[in-house]
């Protein structure tokens, strides 16, 4: 995908089309340094595949917007009685990078849902200024 992009592009939508026909169901990528939409088809009680675009940067020390902010996606997988494997309708949930000295001594990851009411854990308010500011952008 294309970097700092929150969105897919065609290029990405022609990768997926041809891993699919290939029969790939899970794809999952990372290159655009921020979260990116996913997609999947909905089967009754499972899925029958799923694009994660971008899950964004884990741990990141860069200032452009959005780049410390990730996608942490679980995925479950059932195994049928026939020896089929299905996959479950995906959690996901999105993580904030802090950089030393906002939060603890060094880098943190943290669960955004966990910390969105509570600007008095943050050492530097900025840090959790943004980390709201983005995350209400993408849960819109």
């Amino acid at each position: 995908g294309e970097e700092y992009k929150l969105k897919n592009n065609s290029e990405q939508l022609k990768w997926k089309s041809l891993f699919n026909r290939n029969g790939v169901k899970i794809i999952i990528g990372s290159h655009p340094h921020v979260p990116q939409n996913f997609e999947y088809t909905e089967s009754g009680d499972s899925i029958s595949d799923i694009t994660i675009f971008s899950l964004g940067n884990f741990i990141s020390n860069m200032s452009a917007p959005f780049t410390r902010i990730s996608l942490c996606v679980t995925l479950n997988l059932k195994k049928c009685n026939n020896g089929k494997v299905t996959i479950l309708k995906p959690d996901y949930e999105y993580l904030w990078t802090t950089r030393p000295g906002e939060f603890e001594k060094g880098y943190s990851v943290i669960r955004i849902k966990e910390l969105l009411d509570k600007p008095e854990r943050f050492k530097v308010r900025d840090s959790y200024d943004k980390m709201k500011h983005y995350y209400s952008i993408l849960t819109k």
